[in-house]
C-alpha cells in the first residue's frame, strides 16, 4: 500500500513539474522568453562572429541593413562626422552590428550584448514588454506585403506553407492578415525563415506565400515577374534604447537621434545624397548576406521616399496611436492574446516605452545639436 502511494506521489510530482514547464516556455516571465532558446542565435552563422564591446564607453547598437529606410538611415549614421566628433567629446564611441531581423536585434538586446536596436511594430513591443527601454523614434512607416504565386483570397491560405520572419514586423502582418478572415495559425503551416531565403523557396514550391518588408519584396517581384503583391499592411518601425544607456548618458543618446534627424535633412538637401546612402546601404546588404541585390541605388532611393523619407525629419511617435483603442494598443493586445508576448506584461509599461521628450529635446535646441549642418566626408 505504501508502496502504490509513493509510486502515485511521485507520478503526481512529475505530472506537475512537466506542467510547469510547458506553462514556462509558453508563457515565459518578463526577461526569460528567450532562454530556451539562446543557443540558437548564440551559434548563428553570422552573429556568432561578432564580439560585442564590453567598455562602458562604447555603445553598441544593432541595425537592419535589409529593413528600407532604415538602412539607408543608419549607413549614413554610421558616416558621421559631426556625431563621432560629439561623441568623442563625451568619451564616447558607437559600433553597430547588423542584423537580419528585429527578433535577432532583441535577443541580444535581453542577453545586454546591445544599448541600442532597431525594430517594427512587433519587435518594439515585445522589448517593451520584456525589458525597461525607451522608444523615441519613428524610422520607418511603410507596408508590409504578402507574396504569392497567384493572385488569392485570405482564404486560399487555409493549409497552406507561409514563411514568415520569427518575431518581425512580417510577423504581426501574417497573424493580423489571417485573424481577420478568422483563420487561426493552426489552419495553416507557419514557416519561420529569414527573408534573403524566401523569394527562392516559393519559386521552388516550398511555400505557398511569404511576408516581407521593403527592399526585400521588391527584389522578389524583380527577380520573379511571376509574383502576385497580394495584400499589403501598414508597419512602422522604431528605434530604441535601453533605460540603462539613456540613465547613464542621456547627451550620447541625444547625439545620435540628431544624428538621426541629420541624415533626414541631408537626404533632402540633395536627392544625390540618399542615392549615395542606398549605395552604401546596398553594400551592406551584400556584406550581410553574402548576395548582391537585383535593385540599383535609385531603386533604393525610390522605394525609400514612398517610405519615411519623403519627410525632411521622423516624425514622433503620434499621439493617436498612444491613445486608448491605439494602434499599439490593438497591437499589443493582439499579440497578448496569442501567447506572443508574456502574459505578465501590461499595455501600460509598453505605452510609457513610447516616450519622445529626447526626440524634442534635441529639435528645440537644433543649433547645439547641429541637425541642418553635413559632414560625411570619406
Amino acid at each position: 500500500m505504501k508502496k502504490k502511494t509513493l509510486i502515485t506521489l511521485l507520478s503526481t510530482a512529475a505530472v506537475v513539474l512537466v506542467s510547469s514547464l510547458i506553462f514556462f516556455v509558453i508563457y515565459p516571465e518578463r526577461g526569460n522568453r528567450y532562454q530556451e532558446e539562446e543557443a540558437d542565435l548564440d551559434g548563428h552563422p553570422i552573429y556568432s562572429q561578432y564580439s560585442f564591446s564590453t567598455d562602458p564607453g562604447v555603445i553598441n547598437i544593432g541595425i537592419q541593413p535589409l529593413y528600407l529606410p532604415t538602412g539607408i538611415i543608419f549607413e549614413a549614421v554610421k558616416r558621421d562626422k559631426i556625431l563621432k566628433h560629439a561623441l568623442s567629446d563625451l568619451g564616447v564611441t558607437v559600433e553597430y552590428y547588423p542584423f537580419l531581423k528585429g527578433d535577432d536585434v532583441n535577443y541580444f538586446l535581453y542577453k545586454k550584448k546591445l544599448d541600442s536596436g532597431i525594430g517594427g511594430d512587433m519587435p518594439a513591443i515585445s522589448a517593451a514588454c520584456e525589458i525597461d527601454i525607451t522608444i523615441p523614434l519613428v524610422v520607418q512607416n511603410g507596408f508590409d506585403s504578402i507574396i504569392t504565386k497567384k493572385l488569392i483570397l485570405i482564404s486560399d491560405l487555409m493549409n497552406k506553407r507561409i514563411a514568415y520572419p520569427f518575431g518581425s514586423i512580417s510577423h504581426y502582418t501574417i497573424l493580423n492578415t489571417l485573424a481577420m478572415a478568422g483563420i487561426s495559425e493552426k489552419d495553416v503551416k507557419l514557416v519561420a525563415m529569414d527573408v534573403p531565403e524566401m523569394a527562392e523557396a516559393l519559386s521552388a514550391n516550398r511555400i505557398h506565400a511569404f511576408t516581407a518588408w521593403e527592399p526585400m519584396v521588391a527584389e522578389a517581384l524583380q527577380d520573379h515577374p511571376d509574383f502576385k503583391r497580394n495584400f499589403r499592411s501598414m508597419t512602422s518601425g522604431y528605434m530604441y534604447f535601453t533605460n540603462e544607456i539613456v540613465k547613464s548618458n542621456p547627451q550620447a543618446v541625444k547625439q545620435i537621434i540628431a544624428a538621426v534627424v541629420r541624415s533626414f535633412r541631408w537626404f533632402h538637401l540633395d536627392i544625390d545624397n540618399l542615392i549615395l546612402s542606398s549605395k552604401w546601404n546596398l553594400e551592406a546588404g551584400r556584406a550581410l548576406t553574402g548576395k548582391k541585390s537585383n535593385l540599383s541605388e535609385s531603386d533604393i532611393a525610390r522605394l525609400a521616399k514612398k517610405d519615411i523619407l519623403q519627410y525632411n525629419s521622423p516624425p514622433p511617435v503620434s499621439e493617436r496611436e498612444l491613445q486608448e483603442g491605439g494602434t499599439l494598443q490593438r497591437e499589443y493586445e493582439f499579440l497578448k492574446k496569442l501567447g506572443k508576448v508574456p502574459q505578465t506584461s501590461s499595455l501600460e509599461e509598453v505605452l510609457n516605452s513610447f516616450d519622445s521628450t529626447l526626440f524634442r529635446e534635441v529639435l528645440s535646441n537644433s543649433r547645439f545639436y547641429r541637425i541642418d549642418e553635413f559632414d560625411y566626408s570619406q
